[in-house]
């Protein structure tokens, strides 16, 4: 079965956006990447999503204020549907559709 993966904005000066996720690797950050977020707290190339056959991985890309699952800090971590993460002052969920 194809899935369609999304990621919400669930707090955040973004809250509220929705991005698709649409290629194997989604660079997240402030400038020059796949999904830009409107906020400070962010690095320029934050994180990313990587998705690898079944799994979909989050990856720091060794940012200033850190990656974080609930209140571990990552440097890589699995993700799967409605699996929230905090970047900066943002906290996105993944969300897994069917296609």
């Amino acid at each position: 079965m194809e899935e369609k993966l999304s990621l919400a904005v669930i707090a955040g000066p973004d809250a509220g956006r929705m991005f698709a996720i649409e290629t194997p690797r989604v660079v997240i950050g402030r400038e020059e990447v796949d999904l830009a977020l409107d906020d400070p707290e962010i690095s320029r190339h934050h994180a990313a999503i990587e998705v690898r056959g079944d799994d979909i991985l989050l990856l720091d890309l060794g940012s200033t204020n850190g990656t974080f699952v609930g209140d571990q800090a990552i440097s890589q971590a699995p993700l799967e549907n409605q699996s929230e993460f905090t970047i900066g002052g943002s906290t996105l969920m993944l969300i897994v559709t069917a296609a």
